[in-house]
């Protein structure tokens, strides 16, 4: 093998092997495409057993600020919001085709819950709101194919916080998901 630094025969297992090897891994080894920044928030309102109605505002950088109502007065509790954590709400908005969602899922009922989620990525934004999914579940599962889209991003969005006054619909989403027909 012609050596072209020294201009002459390199031994095939010599150093001329190893560059060879080091050059072959700089090539296939590229660095991870930098995080397209998002921002995120969710709105949870209505009426609740325990817990209390609750907004989420999260940014670019990671900096979130969860805001829950208690009666007449806002509390507000930070905590920061990891890379990875947004590593994996990337990945899941584009296995789930988020923002290919319907503007709304789920049923309009007197004394419950609905939730907003929000959620912009670069240049792209959608905003979905989930309403009553429960008569579907006892009923009509197959309109649950699509709610359970948002479901899943609301799930790993809501794991990212555990403040006790926010209340906690997450029971009646993951019954929700878990009766939504597979693929």
């Amino acid at each position: 093998m012609y050596h072209p630094v020294a201009g002459r025969q390199a031994h095939a297992g010599g150093p001329m092997k190893w560059l060879l090897v080091f050059s072959a891994i700089c090539v296939f080894v590229a660095p991870a495409a930098p995080r397209v920044p998002a921002t995120v928030s969710v709105n949870v309102s209505g009426e609740f057993v325990e817990g209390h109605p609750w907004y989420l505002s999260v940014n670019s950088a990671g900096d979130a600020e969860m805001t829950v109502f208690h009666r007449d007065k806002w509390v507000r509790h930070h905590f920061t919001v990891s890379d990875v954590q947004f590593g994996e709400l990337d990945a899941l908005l584009d296995e789930v085709m988020f923002f290919d969602l319907a503007d709304e899922y789920g049923e309009d009922v007197a004394d419950t819950s609905e939730a907003v989620l929000s959620v912009t990525q670069g240049n792209k934004h959608k905003s979905v709101k989930i309403k009553y999914l429960m008569n579907w579940v006892n009923s009509d599962r197959s309109k649950l194919r699509d709610p359970a889209r948002v479901l899943r991003v609301f799930l790993l969005i809501r794991s990212w916080f555990s403040f006790e006054d926010a209340a906690d619909v997450r029971p009646f989403y993951e019954q929700a998901l878990q009766a939504a027909p597979s693929k």
